[in-house]
């Protein structure tokens, strides 16, 4: 398992990945959906964040 960290330049390559992040303390895992227009936001199924995480302020990764 290898952890790769999104960024604006690499966002367009793991759609569909798992993508792990922390909120509130703990560790989720995720399934990536889709990426804004803008390459600074990924949306996920995760209502409590509003199924957007922005990967400026976030550190995600991807697990491969």
């Amino acid at each position: 398992m290898y952890l790769i960290k999104i960024t604006p330049l690499n966002v367009n390559k793991y759609i569909g990945y798992d993508i792990f992040f922390k909120t509130g303390g703990s560790y989720i895992v995720k399934k990536k959906l889709r990426i804004s227009s803008t390459l600074k936001s990924i949306n996920i199924d995760y209502p409590r964040l509003n199924n957007n995480l922005g990967i400026i302020t976030r550190n995600i990764y991807v697990i491969i």
